[in-house]
């Protein structure tokens, strides 16, 4: 619900009706660019949202529960501003095949402890992936998103030819959740928000080298979500003035990123690959301004950006 991404969505969808200039609103504070809230939101959401940014940036305590294993003290701390968090921040998710490892800890390595707590150690043997911390912003637009729409959009067999067999990704409720009815309940789920399914985008196959062997779900270890493109030239804002890309952070430029794809994306890389570099510049520029709200594009852009 945040306003230069709903401001964004809604553009793209200008055929409803209404003018892309009419939803652009005034700038955000500095550094508060994915924190505020669209404007014209009822009362009770604005006052969900105040709530929940505040849950958000707090620092828990071990008396308010933390520990005796953990990644954080509060949210905020592994998605500043809102965005993605720095390989600093990074984290591994591991398993053995198909299995999670419950028991020993899966399917996410805590790497700090209360005193006095034995720290928790990332098994031997197990498959495991690096990642850091997600981007945040925009996930109440996603789930807003009916099921339908994301269904109606699957093409597991790439029967219209485009080179992208994408398919929903469906996971089960844990058995520990389901008195809470977190999630939607008991049953079967479409999966949005998690490490191989954030967006409503599909899951595809990426290349090899991006492969991490590793199940999740229904998607298998060469299967990702696309990520979404919107904010990408607000990325290094919240990172203290770099940019990190991809799922494990290693490319900080869009361009190394675009290099690094693969798979099902390979056409399209190669199509970048083979314009020269005014054109690679330009559809960078593209990129980086792309969903940017009110700001004026920037300039002097470079593949090295």
């Amino acid at each position: 619900m945040k306003r230069p991404i709903f401001a964004a969505v809604l553009c793209a969808v200008a055929w409803i009706g209404g003018a892309c200039g009419q939803l652009m609103t005034e700038p955000p504070p500095p550094g508060d660019d994915f924190e505020s809230p669209f404007e014209g939101l009822s009362a009770d959401l604005n006052a969900a949202f105040v709530a929940g940014d505040e849950n958000f940036a707090k620092a828990f305590t071990i008396d308010e529960g933390l520990g005796p294993i953990f990644n954080n003290v509060s949210c905020e701390g592994c998605h500043p501003g809102d965005g993605r968090g720095t390989p600093a921040l990074g984290f591994f998710r591991f398993s053995e095949g198909e299995d999670l490892a419950l028991d020993k800890g899966g399917a996410q390595h805590q790497d700090k402890a209360i005193p006095g707590a034995p720290p928790e150690v990332l098994p031997p043997g197990v498959d495991r992936s690096f990642r850091i911390p997600p981007p945040v912003f925009g996930v109440g637009l996603i789930e807003a998103i009916p099921v339908e729409t994301i269904l109606s959009r699957e093409d597991p067999d790439d029967a219209d030819g485009d080179g992208i067999s994408g398919r929903a990704h469906w996971v089960r409720s844990p058995d520990y959740v389901s008195a809470a009815h977190v999630g939607g309940g008991d049953g079967i789920q479409l999966r949005r928000f998690s490490r191989k399914a954030q967006v409503s985008s599909l899951l595809q196959q990426v290349v090899e080298g991006l492969a991490d062997s590793r199940p999740d779900g229904d998607a298998t270890g060469r299967e990702w979500r696309a990520a979404p493109l919107w904010g990408l030239r607000l990325v290094p804002d919240f990172l203290g003035g770099q940019a990190f890309y991809m799922h494990d952070g290693q490319s900080t430029t869009l361009h190394d990123a675009i290099v690094r794809h693969g798979g099902e994306s390979a056409a399209s890389r190669d199509a970048y690959m083979a314009l020269d570099q005014a054109d690679q510049e330009a559809l960078i520029a593209f990129l980086v301004y792309l969903y940017a709200g009110i700001r004026p594009p920037p300039r002097g852009l470079g593949t090295g950006i």
